[in-house]
C-alpha cells in the first residue's frame, strides 16, 4: 500500500485536498507542518484519559469511583480535541512515529471505515472520524452521556445538529469555495453572513434554546453530557466571530447562556480554559471575526 503524506491529506471540509490547496487559509482544517499541535489523533500512547476501552468500564464499584473522577478530566478533550504532537517523536532525519501514526490513521492501513479526514480518533484497534462521532465515543466512556438508549440518541441528535450550525458558520467566510482565500470571495460571503445572521443563526441557537427549556436546563438527559459541552463551545464560538449580533440574541436565548456560563466554571475545565492549552478563536479557524460579516 502506496504511503499517503500528511500534506496529501483532505481536511474535513474539503472534497479533495492535495499539496496545491495548502495556500487557503482554512486553519484547523488544514494540514501543515508536522510539529505543530493541531486536532489531528488522539493516540492510545500519548493520550490515555482518552481511549477507555469497554473492558476498562466493568461495573465495579471502584471502576465506578474512576469513572466519576475522570468526567470531569475529559471535558476538555470534548470541546477541542488535543494534538499528537508528532515533533516529541521526530528523529534526526526530520522522519517520526507521529506522522507515521498519522499516515496508519488516513491512509487504510488500520482495519475498519477509512475516515475522510481529520479529526479522527485512534483508541486501540478503533479508528473514529467526524467530531459528533468522537464526542459521542468518549462521552459514552467518561460518564458526559445519558444512560438510557433515547437519551444516547438524543445527545447524537443534538451534537450533528451543532455539527450543521458550525458547517454554515464555517460557509459565511468561504461560501463558494474552500480553496480560495476569503479576500477572494468577500462579496458572497458579505451575502452569505447575511442570511445567516437573519434565519439560521436564531433558527439553531433558538432550538437549542427550546431544548434546554424542555429539559430544566440541560439539553438532554439528567446532567451536564458532551452535547451541552458543544453548546458551550459553538456559543463560544460565535460570540467571538459575531460579536454584535450575538448581542441582539442575548435576550432570547437566556437558558443557553446560563448554559455556557455554567459549563465554563466546570472545575478542571475552567483550569483549561485559563491555561496556554486553550488556543484563542482567531481568523485561521472555523470562526473568524471579520466585522465586515457581522452586519
Amino acid at each position: 500500500m502506496a504511503a499517503v503524506r500528511l500534506r496529501d491529506l483532505p481536511a474535513q471540509h474539503e472534497a479533495n485536498a492535495g499539496a496545491g490547496r495548502l495556500r487557503r487559509e482554512e486553519g484547523n482544517e488544514q494540514i501543515g507542518r508536522v510539529g505543530k499541535p493541531r486536532p489531528v489523533v488522539v493516540d492510545d500512547d500519548l493520550e490515555p484519559r482518552s481511549v477507555a476501552t469497554p473492558a476498562d468500564l466493568d461495573a465495579t464499584a471502584g471502576d465506578a469511583r474512576r469513572i466519576h473522577r475522570v468526567a470531569d478530566e475529559v471535558d476538555q478533550e470534548l470541546l477541542e480535541l488535543r494534538a499528537v504532537r508528532a515533533d516529541r517523536e521526530l528523529g534526526a532525519g526530520g522522519e517520526g512515529h507521529g506522522e507515521t501514526r498519522l499516515e496508519e490513521v488516513l491512509s487504510g492501513a488500520l482495519p475498519g471505515a477509512l475516515p475522510f479526514a481529520l479529526p479522527a480518533l485512534r483508541a486501540g484497534e478503533l479508528v473514529i472520524a467526524q467530531t459528533a462521532a468522537i464526542t459521542r465515543f468518549l462521552g459514552e466512556r467518561h460518564g458526559l452521556a445519558p444512560d438510557t438508549e433515547a437519551g444516547r440518541l438524543g445527545a447524537l441528535t443534538i451534537a450533528l445538529t451543532i455539527a450543521d450550525l458550525v458547517a454554515e458558520v464555517h460557509d459565511t467566510h468561504h461560501p463558494t469555495s474552500v480553496d480560495d482565500y476569503y479576500e477572494d470571495q468577500k462579496a458572497a460571503a458579505k451575502a452569505r453572513a447575511a442570511a445567516f445572521r437573519r434565519a439560521r443563526l436564531p433558527k439553531f441557537l433558538g432550538y437549542l434554546e427550546r431544548n434546554l427549556e424542555r429539559n430544566d436546563g440541560v439539553l438532554v438527559g439528567p446532567a451536564v453530557s458532551y452535547a451541552d459541552l458543544a453548546a458551550f463551545q459553538v456559543v463560544e464560538g460565535l460570540s467571538y466571530a459575531f460579536p454584535r449580533a450575538m448581542a441582539r440574541l442575548h435576550g432570547e436565548i437566556p437558558k443557553l447562556l446560563a448554559l455556557r456560563d455554567r459549563v465554563a466554571q466546570r472545575p478542571r475545565l475552567l483550569r483549561y480554559l485559563t491555561s496556554p492549552r486553550r488556543l484563542p478563536f482567531n481568523e485561521q479557524g472555523i470562526f473568524r471575526r471579520y466585522p465586515e460579516l457581522d452586519g
